[in-house]
C-alpha cells in the first residue's frame, strides 16, 4: 500500500499554490497596479503564495476564493483577516469551509472595513 506522508503533502500543495500563483499574477498585477507597484516580480509571486497558504488555512479552496482573498489582502489591509469579525468569521468552526467568505461578507459593516484597513477620520479616531 503507498503511503503518502504529510511532508511529501505539503510539498505538493506548495508546488500546486505555486502554478496558482504563476497563473493569477499576471491579473493581479493588472487589476491592482497601484497595490503591486512596489512588488518585484518574485516578491508578488511570495506574497501571493504566501496569501494563498493562510487563506487555505482557513479553509478557502475554490480559485475564486483563492483569488478574492489575495484581492482583499492587497486592497483592505494585508492582515485585515486578523482583525475583529474577519479574524472571528474565518475561525468560527460552526461555518462550513465553503460558505465562510460569504458569510464574512454578510457579517461585516462599512465599519468593520474601516477598521480593518486603518483609516481614520480627520480626528485620528
Amino acid at each position: 500500500m503507498l503511503k503518502i506522508r504529510a511532508q511529501q503533502i505539503e510539498s505538493l500543495q506548495g508546488g500546486v499554490n505555486r502554478d496558482f500563483a504563476r497563473r493569477i499574477s499576471p491579473g493581479i498585477r493588472d487589476g491592482f497596479p497601484d497595490e503591486t507597484s512596489e512588488f518585484g516580480d518574485q516578491e508578488l509571486l511570495e506574497y501571493i503564495e504566501g496569501t494563498i497558504a493562510r487563506a487555505q488555512g482557513y479553509g478557502l479552496a475554490t480559485d475564486n476564493e483563492l483569488v478574492t482573498f489575495v484581492q482583499l489582502t492587497l486592497t483592505v489591509a494585508e492582515d485585515f483577516d486578523t482583525k475583529g469579525v474577519f479574524k472571528k468569521t474565518f475561525t468560527d468552526e460552526s461555518i462550513d469551509n465553503d460558505r465562510r467568505l460569504d458569510e464574512m461578507f454578510r457579517r461585516t459593516t462599512d465599519d468593520d472595513w474601516l477598521e480593518a484597513s486603518g483609516y481614520t477620520d480627520d480626528s485620528g479616531e
